[in-house]
């Protein structure tokens, strides 16, 4: 198991503070104790990021790609030799043993599917495109760090911002109006060049798709700073107890203040649990509550066959006894 390292609540990105919201266990395994290479990782968030090179390479390689058919052969030898063979070495958690092709022949209909569309940037007919472009930005006292898809030229003086989405749930309106990722981008453009870009959208690989995103205000920023600071009090207090910010009169809206008197971050049962890379490991780590237990079971079979797709979020009445330490 690796120790911390670093100071991890000095340093944000939308992943990381979006991932703190959702499971704050899922954040001390991934972010505080970093046990990516300790466990085996879910194929889903294997595929996005192999679908996220081959965006990259498409663009960046010098000469580009000759043909689709040369572009799908370093798809396959990519996905599965450097990915599956080298990188995670068959360590790939799975559903169904069937995954590994199933994946590669979703990857190669959304790469046909991208070679088209695209083609008239990549040989000059349309505006080139700047791709996997890094922003690091400091925002009320807070570091923020993140990677933009894709800041698309449609004129001379107007840009968008695109961002792939690899999973097969499809936004909602309400998702797009509060993206933390969205903001981030908008903000980090908005600082680069004293204005907001002229259009922003989501483009959702599995069905093709696309979906323009709104545009950022000031009251999306002064949110978004809302939450660097709960998330900053919450973490540091619960890593640096030695010294402790006085956090008990701090307005917690997205976190428990409980976790920080009790020295620990707790787990938030969802549906996500099914796709979580430390699902084994918070099971084993924290004490089972069978009423707990069957709550999530009964709640999580509602979702169907792809519980991904469905956010759930379960609040627990407070039972007496001992706190856990």
């Amino acid at each position: 198991m690796r120790t911390q390292r670093g100071n991890p609540w000095t340093r944000w990105s939308a992943t990381k503070l979006g991932a703190l919201q959702r499971c704050p266990k899922y954040f001390e395994f991934e972010y505080v104790l970093r046990m990516q290479d300790e466990v085996d990782q879910g194929v889903q968030k294997v595929f996005g990021s192999a679908m996220h090179y081959m965006f990259d390479k498409y663009f960046s390689l010098k000469n580009g790609y000759k043909s689709l058919e040369k572009f799908i052969g370093a798809f396959r030898y990519h996905w599965l030799i450097n990915t599956v063979k080298i990188r995670y070495k068959d360590r790939i958690r799975m559903r169904d043993p069937k995954d590994i092709q199933k994946y590669l022949a979703i990857g190669t209909n959304v790469l046909k599917k991208f070679w088209y569309e695209n083609i008239a940037y990549r040989t000059g007919k349309m505006p080139m495109p700047l791709v996997e472009q890094h922003f690091n930005l400091k925002f009320k006292g807070h570091t923020i760090r993140g990677v933009i898809d894709r800041i698309q030229p449609i004129s001379e003086d107007k840009i968008e911002i695109w961002d792939y989405k690899t999973g097969y749930k499809k936004p909602t309106p309400e998702e797009l109006f509060r993206d933390i990722q969205f903001t981030t981008y908008n903000l980090a453009w908005f600082k680069k060049t004293g204005k907001n870009p002229d259009k922003m959208r989501l483009i959702h690989l599995f069905s093709g798709e696309h979906f323009l995103v709104p545009i950022r205000t000031d009251a999306d920023y002064l949110q978004l700073g809302h939450w660097l600071d709960e998330a900053q009090v919450y973490t540091q207090n619960i890593l640096q107890p030695q010294t402790r910010y006085y956090f008990k009169d701090f307005v917690f809206r997205w976190f428990n203040p409980e976790d920080i008197e009790r020295g620990h971050f707790s787990k938030r049962p969802s549906s996500f649990c099914c796709l979580c890379d430390y699902e084994e490991l918070c099971r084993q780590s924290v004490p089972k509550n069978e009423l707990k237990e069957h709550w999530i079971k009964q709640e999580l079979a509602k979702t169907g066959p792809y519980p991904q797709h469905i956010q759930l979020e379960l609040f627990f009445p407070k039972t007496k006894g001992p706190r856990l330490k």
